[in-house]
């Protein structure tokens, strides 16, 4: 169930998550983790490409169905969305200065991802072209704002490590991670983390979490059981990213609020649908229209081969990453 929440997180609630769904509570998962190896997963459905991808990882969150299943095949109603910024929840799109630029942007890179394999390295330059765009307005307005030497950034990689570039941050503030969604054969979704490196944290950081686009947000609640489980003192979490469905923006909010984070979300676009698998889908309300599916940004953001430096400022020095 939706746990109890203080009364502008309950309004908030109350405005925006149909009464119909209850989010599952996220304290009683058990990671696991093993302080002298690592966690093997199996049961993993024949979806996860374990040739390409770990099964091997430090730390493993189970979440199941209560947690992330009443996202799958499911549309926000219109009553029910987000139409506007707020203190936790902050959309670029919704800013008329920036509206059509963004709008324009995502189609473009839906068109891309849609339409052309991510190996070909013209494609994946146009891709992470407009897709920079975008992520450098949003970490201009952020450190705007902030003290810079409270921020740490968290680099879910791959996708994440093109996104901490536009923050022109030093090393030493800058953590990175492999986070892996685990579909496993019993439709239960897990997430892996392996190879965590953190910046250093204490109370008074920011740590912001990169992500390229967000599905289910279980990336950033992970996160949170992480440090909780390993003892880490930061309690303030921001979550930036390009898109990010309604349905992930409840969960994490639900998940910090039970757990005790400070958590903040900027994201350039919001999404109202979720596929089976948990991939948002934005822009049209026919959700099932494929150029407007958000493709695995992962990919994408594969560094271009350095004869692209020249026109690809943000690739200098991300080759192996």
């Amino acid at each position: 169930m939706l746990l109890p929440m203080h009364n502008s997180s309950t309004s908030f609630f109350t405005r925006h998550l149909p009464p119909s769904i209850s989010i599952g509570a996220v304290g009683s998962i058990k990671p696991l983790f093993n302080p002298n190896g690592l966690v093997t997963v199996d049961g993993l459905s024949d979806h996860y490409d374990q040739n390409r991808f770990p099964v091997d990882f430090d730390f493993v969150v189970p979440f199941n169905e209560k947690h992330l299943g009443w996202m799958r095949q499911f549309g926000i109603p219109e009553e029910y969305r987000i139409r506007e910024s707020s203190d936790k929840v902050q959309i670029l799109e919704f800013d008329a200065d920036y509206r059509q630029q963004i709008n324009e942007t995502m189609t473009e890179l839906s068109e891309i991802s849609n339409c052309h394999p991510w190996q070909d390295d013209i494609s994946r330059f146009r891709y992470q072209q407009r897709w920079m765009t975008i992520a450098k307005l949003q970490a201009d307005s952020f450190l705007s704002q902030v003290d810079m030497s409270k921020v740490r950034l968290l680099a879910p990689l791959r996708a994440g490590a093109l996104a901490t570039v536009p923050y022109q941050l030093p090393p030493n503030q800058i953590g990175a991670a492999v986070y892996k969604r685990l579909p496993k054969a019993n439709g239960e979704t897990w997430v892996g983390l392996k190879d965590v490196h953190l910046p250093a944290l204490d109370a008074n950081s920011i740590v912001v979490v990169t992500e390229g686009c967000t599905g289910s947000g279980a990336t950033v609640v992970a996160t949170m059981l992480y440090f909780l489980a390993m003892a880490i003192p930061c309690r303030h979490l921001e979550l930036h990213t390009i898109n990010s469905p309604q349905h992930s923006m409840l969960f994490m909010l639900s998940a910090a609020a039970e757990l005790g984070f400070e958590l903040t979300i900027r994201s350039a676009t919001i999404s109202y649908f979720e596929d089976a698998k948990l991939y948002n889908h934005w822009g049209k309300p026919e959700w099932l229209d494929f150029a407007y599916v958000l493709s695995d940004v992962g990919d994408f953001s594969v560094p271009l081969p350095p004869a692209f430096n020249a026109r690809a400022w943000w690739n200098i020095g991300r080759q192996g990453i």
